[in-house]
């Protein structure tokens, strides 16, 4: 359970196939601002022109954005598979267990949201005994008053309760996240804090983060990552490169690079259900979308981004305006008399 633990309330940490699972994603999502839409992740030990992948992970979202489908490869096989499933508002991930055939499930996340759409619960089971599945942490969201994650904390169950284990507290300034500091009750070196550090030129280009921990136990806060970013001609992030530093002489080093793509022909692998009489053009779409619908009728529109969060709603028109967001993939989710449908769209 404590590295477990561990590895909910840390911040960034390229770790080959952890750092590719469902939890970390989830994480570095509210961590690092503004990474790329992708359907897919690798990571490699080396960095640039030497990069070659040790681990993977191809996926496919829910329309809320969360995981679907998620299969992750180390050096080529297959050690972890995922399926999700999305009911109101709350999300089940099952990891399947690879080791009896994938037959049965041995782990099992549970996202829960808030009236509004944001995250508010996380928790995670694990079936260790092969016949129930136990809790072995919970993660709870609050937010501050422009809806930004303000605290993350961290709660394993004891017997009936939930006993809070570590945190994460989110600082912003100028709109942008600055830092993040968290303790960790079950680390020996229990506390530290992120830092982010911005492009002078590039408004909200994130290029730098550095993490400062006691890693030689003498009382003062160590750099102990240090984490560069790449980005598009969008300035969204495709590729996260770690330094850690040694322990014992504070030097840092290579740890790897992780890098965020698109496999499937500039989608990102939304799973949609859709008619064959609805279409959605522009797409891509630079000021507005029109919605071509030649059978259903729909009475409200939410349209939602990569990862889940509403950003318009209101009553069905068929020219809808989307000048005012940000360029990025977004799912658009039309509620009628008949089943609610879901289209993707990308925004120039």
């Amino acid at each position: 359970m404590k590295s477990l633990l561990v590895l909910a309330i840390s911040t960034l940490s390229v770790l080959g196939s952890a750092q590719v699972g469902p939890i970390q994603q989830f994480l570095s999502g509210a961590q690092i601002p503004s990474i790329v839409p992708h359907d897919s992740l690798s990571f490699s030990a080396d960095s640039g022109a030497a990069f070659v992948a040790t681990a993977t992970a191809v996926q496919n979202y829910l329309a809320n954005g969360k995981i679907d489908t998620c299969i992750i490869s180390e050096f080529g096989s297959v050690v972890g598979a995922y399926k999700g499933s999305l009911n109101g508002s709350e999300t089940q991930l099952e990891g399947i267990d690879q080791s009896n055939g994938g037959l049965g499930i041995k782990e099992r996340l549970v996202f829960m949201t808030d009236q509004s759409g944001k995250d508010s619960v996380v928790d995670y089971y694990e079936n260790s005994s092969g016949s129930s599945f136990d809790l072995v942490f919970r993660l709870s969201f609050t937010y501050n008053s422009a809806n930004e994650v303000d605290l993350i904390t961290i709660s394993a169950k004891i017997g009936t309760q939930y006993i809070p284990v570590g945190f994460q507290e989110f600082y912003y300034a100028n709109n942008l996240l600055d830092s993040i500091f968290y303790t960790i009750s079950q680390s020996q070196n229990g506390d530290g804090y992120l830092l982010h550090h911005y492009s002078p030129t590039v408004a909200g280009k994130l290029i730098k983060s550095q993490m400062y921990e006691d890693l030689d136990n003498d009382g003062e806060k160590d750099l102990a990552q240090e984490i560069y970013y790449r980005h598009n001609l969008q300035n969204q992030i495709t590729a996260v490169v770690q330094l850690n530093a040694d322990p014992n002489t504070l030097v840092l080093s290579l740890e790897g690079e992780l890098r965020y793509d698109v496999h499937k022909n500039s989608s990102i692998g939304i799973k949609e259900k859709v008619s064959k009489t609805l279409s959605v053009f522009p797409n891509p779409a630079t000021n507005f979308i029109v919605v071509n619908s030649q059978e259903e009728e729909f009475s409200h529109y939410e349209i939602l981004n990569i990862i889940g969060e509403p950003v318009a709603q209101g009553s069905f028109t068929s020219r809808i305006d989307v000048s005012q967001f940000n360029a990025g993939v977004y799912i658009l989710n039309l509620k009628g008399a008949k089943k609610p449908l879901s289209l993707k769209f990308k925004k120039l």
